[in-house]
């Protein structure tokens, strides 16, 4: 019982870690069919709509919900 609870201490947050890496994708994904991304997006785009600089690219980042994807494409 002992080597079960340790087997899943390794593994829960392993599985945990990867999942976080890997939902990005799928909110990347979404953001392109809303309009938000380019299907040919780039990280610059990413950037943008993580740090919206100027009027317009606030205007094109309301109410894009990309958390995820800033943290782990390094936009932040």
């Amino acid at each position: 019982m002992k080597k079960l609870i340790k087997v899943a201490l390794v593994l829960i947050p392993i599985v945990v870690i990867f999942n976080w890496f890997t939902s990005d994708s799928s909110e990347i994904r979404r953001l392109i069919e809303q309009g938000y991304l380019n299907a040919d997006y780039t990280k610059e785009d990413v950037r943008k709509l993580c740090n919206p600089q100027t009027d317009e690219e606030r205007e094109a980042a309301k109410g894009a919900d990309i958390f995820q994807s800033c943290i782990n494409n390094g936009a932040w």
